[in-house]
């Protein structure tokens, strides 16, 4: 006897030669509930909290170097990160279940791995990317390094203008904070919201809801990177606090909740 059968039979609901009476067919659609639940998502009411996390670090396969600046997504959510200079991330508030998690970088073939989350537990893993092979016919090429002094060039002239706040490398040097977070949480008008070892930096003045927007050489990124950066990879910091801060060569980014612009000494 089925699941359902019994169900319906313990209850003792009439029947007829039409089928089951209102009272059975309800017990009957209760049951097919259950059955249903089984394989697929549990009610809001039910549903598992998202306590779950990933802490990953990215390396080049076979020699175990950590891969800088790799993009990692969860596929099939919005979760999204950029590995620090020791090829770390992390994602956090995650429910259980199981996810595909997406690494790519220049120079290395983009790699998926398939990872069952526990609720409430923390997966530590490493994750390798294998070098992209590029055949090509020997060539001789020069060029000068300029980018990386004119970045920097325009940095000294967004700080001459005197609009944002800005944290130097001799400001870092000066204070050798333990993590950027630390520094950046002495900024007049920055507070820090943390729950464990998570921060989340917001700008006095804007809504509880309003997160800034995270610049990574010049490349969008997330607050996670303001964790997880070593302050001696950096060479400067910006901080704006609006769009009437934001200097026009940011155009186009949603400025709304402000700015936080990272600049490392090795350059994109």
């Amino acid at each position: 006897m089925s699941h359902c059968a019994a169900f319906t039979a313990t209850r003792g609901f009439p029947t007829s030669s039409k089928g089951p009476s209102r009272p059975g067919r309800l017990a009957l659609v209760g049951c097919l509930w259950v059955v249903l639940g089984l394989g697929g998502r549990a009610p809001a009411a039910h549903a598992q909290e998202a306590t779950s996390s990933i802490r990953g670090q990215i390396v080049e396969q076979g020699t175990g170097t950590p891969v800088f600046g790799a993009r990692i997504t969860l596929l099939g959510t919005t979760k999204a990160a950029t590995s620090d200079s020791a090829g770390r991330f992390a994602f956090q508030g995650l429910a259980p279940g199981l996810y595909v998690l997406q690494a790519g970088s220049i120079g290395f073939t983009k790699g998926a791995f398939q990872l069952q989350l526990g609720d409430g537990e923390t997966l530590n893993q490493v994750f390798e990317l294998a070098p992209r092979v590029y055949g090509l016919e020997p060539m001789t090429v020069e060029a000068q390094r300029r980018l990386q002094g004119r970045r920097f060039e325009e940095l000294r002239q967004r700080m001459a203008r005197g609009m944002g706040t800005f944290i130097t490398k001799e400001d870092i040097q000066r204070r050798n904070p333990g993590r950027l977070m630390d520094l950046l949480r002495t900024v007049r008008g920055v507070r820090a919201e943390c729950a464990g070892s998570a921060c989340v930096v917001k700008f006095a003045g804007q809504p509880t809801s309003c997160e800034p927007h995270y610049l990574l050489d010049g490349l969008s990124s997330d607050s996670y990177i303001a964790q997880s950066l070593e302050p001696r990879d950096v060479e400067a910091i910006e901080l704006y606090r609006g769009a009437a801060e934001m200097p026009a060569e940011f155009g186009g980014i949603d400025a709304a909740c402000g700015v936080i612009a990272i600049w490392t000494k090795s350059g994109p």
